[in-house]
């Protein structure tokens, strides 16, 4: 079973400025005795704690285990963020003071919390204990919600954000529902004050963390665009010739533009003895800023104030800002007044940074909107008035002020980063965004920020390569920063590497163990190595410490998911999409989370979700074939329906030549196969189903992306994890009246360590023994005995190398004989009369395919891939003939044996440029064919009997094929795709060389309209997969077989059309064009040859969506055949097996008791057998029924064909299946 579906998190983007961040430990937190209450995530400034056995107030540390009882208090500056550990999650805001009275773990009754002053925000588990907030005036009662409190002396306000509180006192009760508000006054009754509609950012109690304020504090004191200019100017005069004061100037430049290692190299090369008192003193400020970034604060602190007595005036502003935001950080303890507002515009800046830290955003934000009435001209205010109004997803005002910036500078980097953001996250423009970065950098090369920012973006755009190189440089040119270490963390988690993710996550919490995003990165990769308890404390941790991560509530959710925590796991996906309602991953989460819970309705309209997000993201996102990942999962909600058309719309509309969903996708769409020539029941030739390209898309999905071939039964992946999962299982058959028995195991897992690596084995055996009644002497017994098995190993020495290694290896028997008084001629020669004939036939038969692939990733759209490939088929096909009426009289017995090998090599490269994408290569290789014929005449020597006859042949074949496939993206509406393929066969007596053109084109000329044309000429089969594409704008040619000399050319049309939300349609007409066609005959080992053939198949398709987990499938088929051959029987007439007409009406139902059940109506017109016989049409009932209780556990399958017990058949004088049954059990471990 294929792992078919991953969803992959990339980083969040990476801003600036973190919207929330604690202060490094100082000291060891104190260890504690008796049951732990909860712990403390992150701090500001001087917060204090008074433990229940302790009568002193004391700081509070970072990691402080709390107990019940505890008193934590804060002040004018202080902010604290708390994990309890019944998982109820608490930010105590400024001037606060939180008594933590009782908090329960694992028992029925409710924590309690008395909030005595200040304001808290606080996230209560669903399912779990409820949560009690007492206050003077009220308490309130929680359940599963979040929500925010004031205490404001004797008055209490409230605000429900989600969920519902029931807030009361003695005098009343209310109950408080999302986007109310409410409050209580001592004495007085609860009562509704306001309706609220607030953003939840705004009541997170947010800060800025200060040191990033030392990434903006510019030592040269004046405009970025001034400093530019002025290093330009230095830079051109000979390094030998440049002053003491042009090598400092160019160091104060360096700071703003490059980075501090550049900076100190050239700090390095003045002479200070030099120096004036004014230049050693601008020295000691970058040394400062240069402490500071080194995490030396309380060194930087000293410098701070050594430098600032003999510095200008806008420099001195600088260095007492610098001394205040050092002498916080060295003493998290310490409060002191804000230096006096003075200096210019990098000081305006400073003053606004420090109340995004003391106070809120909000207070940030007045303070820059103050400065730009001061300083009208600076650009850089207004930039960082946007950019943190990006932090609070307040998009018109981000807009306006980075558009303000820009009109007063068209290159200020903040505002053009700020703006980056808004294209790719806002806009959907990923090429836009990347322009204003690249801009950046050429004002600011060494902005750590900047590269970070390249580095996200890349990422989201599968440039894996180019990623980690720009967040390796990030990590470069600011080694102590922890984001771009967290950064590049996700960015390993994401792509599997997780012993690199664990290095960058260490290194991470080096600088900073209180981060959200480092604590989100670690939590992921607990998750990802299967320690789900682990995962969840620190996913916790980190969504208390930045409450408003949407991402990390996704992640939150999967871990959830995967401890099996349904109602919290969906608790924390909710909050995602509350904070980021336009998010595609949290509807694609949606959609998988259905299709595990049967909800097939629910999965259907979170796939559309899905893709409206995706799409609403604009710029290049807005087509339908932009969004692979949308339309893959589309495919899969509408296919567990039961309305595969629709669900192939999609994944052909979307076809991503990188994406190796997109070629598993391929693989199961396959094509229509129009004979009726099955002699066993269950082949379909009405819809597309998978056929002969099937491990040829797989082989090439895999070199892509090798995780695809595993993936749990019972759950699903949200993120690759570590498992192993054993199934082993049985059944029963029962045709016409025969019993026959399955058996099958399976095993497959997945680990990451050494290497990812995925595998999946199944070894299947059947016996199906039937006897069909015939007009004959004897009913037609048959007895099919089939062992099977694969196994694949896919795994990813590198993230930019994969290997897939495969084999399989099937072995059948099948064994039938029959009594017949039809015998017209006996080696020729007409026989008058009857006489009962015996005929038994055993064909036995083995097929080996083996092979290992390895795909190379050179860049973004830049893949290699290559494979040695080998199959073996073996076959051995012996008849017997006797007469029997009474004495048994022998007649024939013949045999025939044929051998193949096939040993091939192929190498394809893929790249695109631009809106071009080349698939190109070579493959080729030798069959080696050995056959061997023999015919013993039976018969007594009077009667001409005793001879033997034997024919012998073996053969070598040299086979060869090149090709160039060009996918064209003219616009998004508007697709073509060229191709031209040559093949070469030699062999002893033929060497042929062939060229085989292909074209299509894909028209999208109004939404939800899609019109595909094609031409495809097919011939040389190698016997193994191909890396070759095997599809022309997602079409595939109707299924068929031709000779060694022979080819097909195929003409498509194809009209999809979604008509509504309930309503889907596919018309397609296909030409064929054969050049010795090859049928099979059903029992018959030689099949159906003719020098030429012609096909028309046209075929209307219609899908409904119903209530209730209902779908209704029907599809009809008109086809048009002539056999414009010479010298057989249906030659000037219709080709055999091909009925005029076919159809199908279906009904499928999935129930979310884990059931679903698929009821179908086929109808099969009538058509000439090989022949020339008319065979009369028929209709069948067939039924279809899989149920996986105890959560997956057990599936049980349960199929029934031809319910109806109609007769007919599938040649002349070969009946078809009566009523046929098939049972099994599978159990999962």
């Amino acid at each position: 079973m294929l792992g078919l579906r991953k969803l992959v998190f990339c980083g969040a983007t990476a801003l600036p400025l973190m919207m929330a961040a604690a202060f490094p430990a100082m000291a060891e937190p104190v260890l504690r005795t008796g049951e732990r209450a909860g712990a403390v995530i992150a701090r500001k400034a001087g917060e204090e704690v008074r433990f229940i056995d302790v009568s002193d107030w004391r700081s509070v540390d970072l990691k402080q285990d709390l107990l019940s009882g505890d008193i934590l208090r804060t002040n004018a500056a202080g902010q604290l963020a708390i994990v309890f550990s019944d998982r109820t999650q608490i930010r105590l805001g400024r001037n606060s003071t939180l008594v933590v009275k009782q908090i329960t773990t694992g028992t029925s009754a409710d924590t309690v919390l008395q909030l005595q002053s200040g304001t808290i925000w606080a996230r209560a588990e669903r399912g779990g204990s409820g949560v009690e907030v007492q206050t003077a005036a009220a308490a309130a009662a929680i359940r599963g919600t979040d929500w925010t409190m004031t205490v404001n002396g004797p008055n209490t306000a409230l605000t429900v954000l989600e969920g519902v509180v029931q807030l009361s006192n003695p005098q009343g009760s209310i109950e408080v529902r999302q986007g109310e508000g409410a409050a209580a006054t001592i004495g007085q009754a609860p009562r509704k004050v306001v309706v609220v509609d607030s953003d939840d950012r705004e009541q997170m109690l947010f800060y800025l963390p200060p040191r990033e304020a030392f990434q903006r504090m510019a030592p040269a004191a004046q405009p970025l665009a001034a400093i530019r200019r002025d290093a330009d100017r230095i830079l051109s005069i000979p390094p030998d010739r440049r002053s003491s004061e042009d090598l400092l100037a160019l160091a104060e430049a360096q700071m703003s533009l490059e980075s501090s290692g550049r900076a100190s190299e050239t700090l390095a090369l003045i002479n200070r003895a030099r120096l004036s008192a004014g230049q050693q003193a601008r020295v000691t400020l970058i040394e400062a800023v240069l402490a500071a970034g080194e995490n030396r604060f309380s060194d930087a602190a000293g410098l701070f104030e050594q430098a600032e007595r003999k510095l200008d005036g806008a420099r001195r502003a600088i260095a007492l800002w610098g001394g205040y935001y050092a002498r916080s950080l060295s003493d998290p303890s310490r409060v002191e007044a804000l230096p006096p507002s003075s200096g210019g515009p990098e000081a305006a800046f400073l003053r606004a940074y420090a109340l995004g830290f003391l106070k809120d955003l909000n207070a940030s934000i007045d303070a820059l909107r103050e400065a730009e009435t001061r300083f009208p001209t600076d650009a850089s205010l207004p930039a960082y008035r946007g950019w943190i109004a990006l932090l609070l997803n307040d998009r018109d005002q981000a807009l306006e002020a980075i558009n303000r910036s820009l009109s007063l500078d068209p290159s200020e980097p903040t505002a053009l980063e700020a703006r980056s953001h808004f294209r790719a996250g806002f806009q959907g423009d990923t090429q836009g965004a990347m322009e204003d970065l690249q801009a950046v950098l050429k004002v600011t090369p060494g902005s750590s920020s900047t590269w970070n920012a390249i580095g996200d973006l890349q990422s989201t755009q599968g440039a894996a390569r180019e990623a980690e190189a720009a967040l390796k440089k990030a990590i470069e040119l600011d080694p102590q920063s922890p984001v771009p270490h967290a950064n590049l963390a996700i960015f390993y988690l994401d792509t599997n590497r997780i012993s690199e993710a664990k290095r960058e996550i260490d290194a991470a919490l080096i600088a900073d163990p209180a981060l959200d995003q480092v604590l989100i990165a670690r939590g992921r990769y607990y998750l990802q190595i299967g320690e789900t308890d682990k995962a969840i404390d620190d996913l916790l941790a980190g969504t208390t410490a930045n409450p408003a991560d949407a991402q990390g509530q996704i992640v939150l959710s999967a871990a959830y998911y995967q401890k099996g925590d349904r109602i919290a796991a969906e608790q924390a996906i909710d909050n995602a999409d509350r904070l980021d309602d336009n998010d595609p991953v949290i509807a694609a989460l949606r959609t998988s989370v259905a299709i595990e819970e049967y909800d097939s309705h629910r999965a259907i309209l979170q796939a559309r979700e899905y893709l409206r997000r995706a799409r609403a993201r604009g710029g290049e996102y807005s087509s339908l074939g932009a969004d692979q990942q949308a339309g893959s999962t589309l495919n899969s909600a509408f296919r567990f329906q039961g309305l595969n058309a629709w669900g192939e719309y999609y994944s052909d509309a979307v076809f991503d030549p990188f994406s190796g969903a997109a070629y598993i996708d391929e693989g199961i769409r396959g094509s229509s196969a129009p004979f009726a020539n099955s002699y066993f029941y269950g082949a379909d030739i009405v819809n597309n189903g998978p056929n002969a390209n099937i491990f040829s898309s797989t082989l090439q999905g895999l070199l892509l992306e090798p995780t695809l071939i595993s993936a749990p039964s019972r759950g699903f992946n949200i993120l690759q994890r570590p498992f192993l999962e054993v199934a082993i299982g049985g059944g029963v058959t029962s045709g016409d009246g025969e019993a026959g028995y399955t058996l099958e195991a399976e095993v497959q897992g997945y680990f990451n360590l050494p290497m990812p690596t995925s595998y999946y084995a199944n070894i299947e055996w059947q016996k199906m023994p039937e006897s069909r009644p015939t007009e004959a002497v004897s009913s037609l017994d048959t007895e099919l005995e089939a062992l099977g098995g694969n196994a694949f190993v896919a795994a990813s020495p590198t993230f930019y190398d994969h290997v897939v290694l495969y084999y399989n290896d099937s072995k059948s028997n099948f064994d039938s004989s029959v009594t017949t008084s039809e015998f017209p001629l006996l080696f020729g020669i007409p026989v008058a009369g009857t006489f009962p004939l015996d005929r038994e036939r055993e064909v036995s038969g083995t097929a080996r395919n083996g092979g290992i692939g390895w795909s190379h990733t050179f860049g973004d759209q830049n893949v290699l891939n290559t494979a040695l490939l080998y199959s073996g088929v073996e076959s051995d096909d012996t008849q017997y003939l006797e007469f029997d009426d009474g004495t048994s009289l022998p007649v024939l017995r013949t045999r025939g044996e044929f051998r193949r090998e096939a040993y091939i090599a192929g190498v394809s490269h893929a790249i695109g440029v631009n809106n071009l994408t080349w698939r190109y290569g070579i493959e080729g290789g030798w069959l080696d064919d050995r056959q061997r014929q023999s015919a013993e005449n039976l018969l007594p020597p009077f009667l001409g009997g005793g001879t033997v006859t034997i024919d012998s042949s073996s053969e070598r074949t040299a086979v060869g094929r090149a090709y160039v496939d060009l996918l064209h993206e003219i616009t998004p509406e508007l697709k073509a795709e060229y191709a031209l393929f040559g093949s070469y066969v030699d062999r002893e007596d033929d060497r042929r060389a062939r060229l085989e053109p292909r074209a299509g084109i894909a028209w999208t000329p109004a939404e939800g309209q899609w019109l595909r044309a094609s031409f495809m000429r097919s011939s040389i089969d190698m016997s193994t997969p191909t890396l070759s594409p095997v599809a022309v704008v997602g079409l595939q040619p109707n299924r068929f077989e031709v000779g060694s000399g022979g080819y097909a050319d195929t003409y498509a049309l194809r009209w999809d059309s979604e008509w509504s939300d309930i309503l889907f349609t596919a018309l397609e007409f296909q030409h064929q064009e054969l050049k010795d066609p090859q049928i099979a005959v059903p029992l018959v080992a030689v099949p159906f040859s003719t020098p030429k053939g012609r096909i028309d198949r046209a075929s209307l398709t219609a899908n409904l969506l119903l209530e209730h987990g209902f779908g209704l499938y029907s599809s009809i088929a008109y086809t048009e055949s002539k056999d414009e051959g010479r010298g057989t029987s249906t030659a000037g007439g219709a080709l055999p097996y091909l009925p005029e007409w076919a159809g199908q009406l279906a009904v499928t139902w999935v129930s979310e008791a884990n059931i679903r059940a698929t009821l179908a109506a086929n109808y099969i017109g009538s058509r000439d057998s090989q022949r020339g016989v008319t065979l009369d049409d028929y209709w069948t009932l067939d039924a279809n029924l899989t149920w996986e209780p105890f959560d997956k556990r057990f599936e049980v399958e349960l199929e029934a064909r031809n319910l109806l017990d109609r007769d007919f058949d599938v040649d002349v004088a070969t009946p078809g299946w009566g009523r046929s049954f098939k049972g099994t059990v599978k159990v999962r471990f």
